[in-house]
């Protein structure tokens, strides 16, 4: 005979696995959104990169637009853009 601990009560475990399967997703997808923004993009810029490209003697920017995006604010300024991003993909995420 099963004991209370072996059986489901509620008869809710496939709903909390999916539940569980579902909240992973998630917290994945924002996740890798970090990872994308912080190390992929260098959005604070703490990867020294050229602002310029020279081609044959005349300076062209690079089209790097987005990335290094909040380089020149001051760190307290830098920590409450992401903070904004982020609260933004939790929002819209999870």
């Amino acid at each position: 005979m099963a004991t209370a601990r072996q059986t489901d009560p509620t008869r809710t475990i496939m709903l909390r696995r999916a539940f569980m399967a579902d909240m992973k997703r998630r917290f994945k997808k924002v996740s890798k959104a970090i990872q994308e923004l912080v190390v992929d993009d260098d959005t604070f810029g703490l990867i020294p990169s050229e602002q310029f490209t020279f081609n044959k003697g005349t300076p062209v920017q690079n089209q790097q637009v987005e990335r290094q995006a909040w380089r020149f604010q001051e760190n307290p300024q830098k920590v409450g853009s992401y903070r904004a991003w982020l609260k933004t993909q939790i929002n819209a995420e999870i």
